[in-house]
């Protein structure tokens, strides 16, 4: 990205060549791309100079309200997953239907469940922040937007599902790490260059490192 600014800024052209093809792909967990993203978007937003979501208009004040709405959402997809494995949907719309119901309705409530995705967890710990319940989460819009792309790229493959298994429960964990790592990246841009926080810094560091 940096020498490809740099060479446009010089009069230069990128183009793409279509007639080649190349197969890409990791195996990597959710955590790498809640990481990843947060670096990404601390960088690019500076290389690129674009401004990042306004956060104050959406009551975003501090670590604490960012961190909650993060726990909050997340702890709604527990709900969610737990559900669509209780239940046995066949139908690819059937299923992104019930997410797109349930997701907002659990992310009010404070229920414990077993389901979880273990490298989100092991980062999630290491924040130290109290929960509390907010009454609105603005990663909602995201994250359902997310959905419905996922859900047409299903469909456009006519994938007939005979059962979810876990490569489908894993990337709805690297969806919701994604955007998690895009608005939490954003926010520690636009927080750090008006005061200092501890507890920010700490979260910046952790998610920095190994990146």
């Amino acid at each position: 990205m940096d020498i490809g600014v740099r060479l446009i800024q010089d009069g230069y052209k990128i183009s793409q060549l279509f007639s080649k093809g190349v197969i890409h792909s990791h195996k990597r967990p959710a955590s790498y791309y809640l990481k990843r993203h947060f670096v990404e978007t601390r960088i690019l937003s500076n290389l690129l100079n674009y401004h990042t979501f306004d956060y104050k208009k959406r009551g975003i004040l501090s670590v604490q309200d960012i961190t909650d709405q993060i726990f909050s959402l997340y702890n709604s997809l527990n709900l969610t997953i737990q559900l669509l494995q209780k239940n046995n949907y066949l139908d690819i719309s059937q299923i992104f239907n019930t997410m797109k119901k349930e997701i907002p309705i659990n992310y009010s409530i404070k229920v414990e469940t077993k389901n979880s995705n273990q490298s989100l967890d092991q980062i999630f710990q290491q924040f130290y922040l109290p929960q509390k319940l907010p009454h609105e989460n603005f990663l909602l819009e995201d994250y359902l937007a997310a959905l419905i792309r996922f859900e047409n790229f299903l469909k456009n493959l006519y994938l007939n599902i005979s059962g979810l298994d876990e490569d489908f429960y894993d990337t709805l964990y690297k969806l919701f790490a994604i955007i998690v790592g895009d608005r939490l990246g954003g926010f520690s841009l636009q927080t750090q260059n008006q005061t200092q926080d501890k507890e920010l810094e700490k979260i910046t560091i952790l998610l920095e490192s190994g990146i």
